[in-house]
């Protein structure tokens, strides 16, 4: 169950999202929209991940992050945070967190499910569970290899889907691999 605070950050999650497609070699100025979005539980209480889908013109988007209380020892910074519940924050690319990847792996793997979303208002009062935006399913039979989780997305059809163990993305029009063991 991740928690979910109706909470103020600075910076907000579109500046987070700008920064991770700006490292990716976007412009400056780029100007995305969300389509959707997931997030796993860290079994070890951790971390928090979650991952934005976004379009950018007719491009399909991945911004992948993990949420920290404490400095990352690994992982790129894409900003540090003030969150109006939980205090200073720090934000990673959750496709070079060892955390991340770990809850990743788990999770294309089948063996970690996709998190409910339980909100709360700022002085932590249950307001309701939401379902994802972004469904997810595990599909392939091999769940060897190396964690592959990909910024640019394509959209695609579960018939052009053989080989690896991948994790699919579903909703609102949009059906793409997120991840995959390769």
């Amino acid at each position: 169950m991740a928690l979910i605070y109706t909470a103020r950050l600075d910076p907000d999650k579109p500046e987070w999202i700008r920064r991770r497609l700006v490292a990716h070699g976007l412009p400056a100025d780029v100007t995305a929209e969300k389509v959707g979005s997931y997030r796993f539980d860290d079994p070890a209480g951790e971390i928090g991940v979650e991952s934005m889908l976004v379009r950018v013109g007719d491009q399909l988007y991945q911004t992948a992050f993990a949420y920290r209380g404490d400095a990352p020892l690994e992982g790129d910074v894409v900003a540090e945070a003030e969150h109006s519940v939980l205090g200073h924050r720090w934000v990673v690319d959750a496709a070079t967190d060892p955390d991340a990847r770990r809850i990743l792996a788990a999770a294309v793997r089948g063996e970690i499910p996709q998190a409910r979303l339980e909100m709360h208002d700022e002085s932590g009062t249950y307001l309701e569970t939401r379902a994802p935006d972004l469904t997810l399913r595990v599909i392939g039979a091999d769940a060897t290899g190396e964690l592959e989780v990909p910024v640019e997305l394509s959209e695609t059809d579960e018939a052009d889907l053989d080989g690896p163990r991948c994790l699919i993305a579903e909703g609102d029009g949009v059906r793409a691999v997120v991840a995959r063991l390769s």
